[in-house]
């Protein structure tokens, strides 16, 4: 399912999106509000791939369960606060606005595949964030840390090999960063 108030790309700017309840299914879904709509979901997600093709800025306060969170390379800021949030595929964030990543010490976000920010985009993350022996790589935009973070490649010790952590930005903040890149 594609949601698309460019009609069709003739309204560059776009129109808002938003969702004020749960968004599941087994299917895709595809969000494109434009240069200058924003995206907001108030409500859980639990689907195939979301993908967000362009917006101001792309808000999810619920919990999401995907298969793929798919971002473009777009100026939009994105914002995932939910408590609990689980990604099966690797996530690459190739947007280039802030990338916001929970908002207090006891979210958890499990990317199995892992993830990676090529967009660049600056960072920033409260919680706890897992993969299961695949890479975190925060990319070059820098990272603030607005509670205290975990940063986990062997997802709990169930990958005891685990992978690499990667900060090629600056890390900021007054709270606390844990690091287990496990053995290997």
């Amino acid at each position: 399912t594609t949601i698309d108030t460019t009609n069709g790309g003739t309204s560059a700017a776009g129109a808002n999106i938003s969702f004020a309840g749960t968004v599941n299914g087994a299917n895709d879904l595809t969000l494109n509000a434009g240069t200058g709509g924003a995206i907001a979901a108030a409500g859980t997600a639990s689907l195939n791939n979301l993908t967000i093709t362009n917006a101001a800025s792309a808000s999810f306060a619920g919990d999401l369960n995907l298969n793929d969170l798919i971002t473009t390379a777009n100026g939009y800021t994105v914002s995932l606060t939910g408590a609990s949030n689980t990604f099966t595929q690797q996530v690459d964030f190739a947007n280039s606005g802030n990338v916001s990543l929970g908002n207090a010490a006891g979210d958890t976000f499990n990317f199995n595949g892992g993830v990676v920010f090529s967009g660049n985009a600056p960072l920033t993350l409260a919680g706890v964030f897992n993969t299961a022996a695949t890479p975190f790589n925060a990319g070059a935009g820098g990272v603030t840390l607005a509670a205290d973070t975990t940063i986990d490649t062997t997802n709990g010790g169930t990958s005891a090999a685990g992978a690499n952590i990667s900060f090629a930005g600056t890390v900021n903040g007054a709270n606390d960063l844990t690091l287990n890149a496990g053995t290997g």
